[in-house]
């Protein structure tokens, strides 16, 4: 966040919603790949121990991220955001 209070000056506002910081300067991804990527993130948890020996989580979210493109390329009612960002210029 950057804020400038300053007669004439701008304050600029980012808040982050549920992504990091990826394909600058802006992405958007429809539900499904979101969803389907989000989850991959949480499966991974279980690739440990002799799991991680067997590629069972990586085709796993391979086959996930795939499916998640798809329905994506189906279903296109919303589009998400990873932030929200403001400008704001206080007048001279």
């Amino acid at each position: 966040m950057l804020a400038c209070f300053e007669t004439g000056g701008v304050a600029i506002y980012s808040v982050p919603f549920i992504w990091h910081l990826h394909e600058e300067p802006r992405d958007f991804s429809g539900f499904w790949v979101t969803f389907g990527q989000l989850f991959v993130y949480n499966i991974y948890r279980f690739n440990r121990g002799p799991l991680r020996y067997i590629p069972v989580i990586p085709v796993l979210g391979l086959a996930i991220q795939g499916m998640s493109y798809l329905l994506d390329k189906i279903d296109k009612t919303e589009q998400w955001t990873w932030m929200y960002l403001i400008v704001v210029r206080k007048p001279e």
